[in-house]
């Protein structure tokens, strides 16, 4: 396991941040019995505006699935993991867009606390993880996102003036195989848009694979970022959407 003392420069875009906090606290409870997705969340300039920087690239729409097909494949793909479905809000799922990637991320609510199952996926391929939060009577919220089986994919601490540090990240052969399934998948469509994950003469992207794309990022931001993660303001979606721009990393990708 790799630990690197990190504080990022505040993240632009009020209204995402105003928009996902709404999204992401007490009112987690919110069921759609809809069949059509409810758009809760949309800023089409934002589509397009990608930096070079993961963490200045913002979740541009987020919807609240309806009761529908979209809705049942979710559900299907999460229950072959062998999850407690009784413990999860399936009426309160909601599906984020991402202007760095084309991976779409799900984040379905427990009912009793403030994790939440995250989904990423990517044409019909799916990767379920599990978002932790945890807060010590220090005031420090440790965050922790792990694979099914438990294996730690990345986390952080975040204290109460929304400092980050001890961002921590270890090899995890699930993402890695989803990673690598998603990098064979682009290599068979039109090559993507120029303008994610590349420092300087550096491309994170087409490093071997996702560990080392992701390493190569933390590293980047361990020599270069300090402020503050506005984390109270941004939600707790956003920090599980941090290692997407990730998946798919591969020689031959798009940077």
């Amino acid at each position: 396991m790799k630990k690197f003392i990190i504080y990022l420069a505040v993240i632009p875009g009020l209204l995402t941040a105003i928009i996902l906090k709404s999204c992401s606290g007490d009112d987690d409870m919110t069921i759609s019995v809809n069949e059509e997705n409810l758009v809760i969340h949309d800023d089409p300039e934002l589509r397009n505006r990608i930096d070079s920087d993961p963490l200045k690239n913002n979740i541009y729409r987020v919807e609240l699935l309806g009761y529908n097909e979209e809705l049942e494949s979710l559900i299907a793909a999460v229950e072959k993991e062998v999850m407690d479905l009784s413990v999860l809000n399936l009426y309160g799922v909601r599906k984020y867009y991402l202007n760095n990637s084309e991976i779409r991320m799900y984040a379905i609510p427990y009912n009793n606390s403030e994790n939440s199952v995250i989904v990423y996926k990517y044409d019909e391929l799916y990767q379920v993880n599990l978002a932790e939060f945890t807060t010590g009577q220090d005031g420090i919220t440790q965050f922790r996102l792990t694979t099914i089986d438990g294996a730690l994919y990345y986390g952080m601490s975040i204290n109460q003036e929304n400092e980050v540090g001890e961002f921590v990240h270890s090899s995890n052969r699930n993402i890695n195989e989803f990673s690598n399934a998603v990098y064979q998948r682009t290599l068979e469509k039109p090559v993507a848009d120029e303008g994610t994950l590349k420092y300087g003469d550096t491309c994170c992207r087409r490093m071997a694979n996702w560990e080392g794309c992701f390493e190569c990022t933390v590293s980047f931001f361990a020599k270069k970022w300090y402020g503050l993660l506005a984390f109270a303001a941004i939600g707790k979606e956003f920090v599980a959407a941090i290692g997407i721009s990730c998946i798919g990393a591969g020689p031959s990708t798009f940077c």
